[in-house]
């Protein structure tokens, strides 16, 4: 989409999705992060069991499109840093592909309602049950 272009153009080099400074540098919103977050972030109640979900906590998890773990831990200091929330980055590889995947997560409550309280005024309808279970 034309609309795309600009966002798309500043994140590519060499025909490779690079995620830089200059690019996290442009997201300045919590509205960015709270798309980001329904597009491919969850949090997920810490125990369950075969009846019903026990709530002893909460990991929120932000899963990233990236090609490196330098790039993972580039997305974790930033926000870190530019927003205050504190993430582990955690690299995982799936055994059939191959491929290394990555992803922030963290299970402190604190970290876990700050981020919520960052998204949830720009959280649509549809998507407030991704956020449900820390209100």
């Amino acid at each position: 989409s034309p609309v795309f272009e600009e966002i798309y153009q500043i994140t590519r080099r060499h025909d490779q999705q690079q995620v830089t400074e200059e690019w996290l540098a442009e997201i300045t919103d919590p509205f960015a992060l709270a798309i980001w977050f329904m597009d491919v972030g969850d949090i997920q109640p810490l125990y369950r069991d075969n009846t019903h979900t026990v709530v002893r906590g909460h990991t929120l998890r932000l899963y990233l499109h990236v090609k490196s773990r330098d790039e993972a831990v580039l997305i974790r200091d930033w926000l870190d840093r530019e927003w205050g929330i504190d993430l582990n980055a955690n690299t995982w590889r799936q055994t059939r592909s191959g491929h290394d995947y990555h992803a922030l997560s963290r299970s402190v409550p604190t970290v876990v309602r700050e981020f919520v309280a960052l998204v949830e005024p720009h959280v649509i309808p549809a998507m407030r049950h991704k956020i449900a279970c820390v209100r």
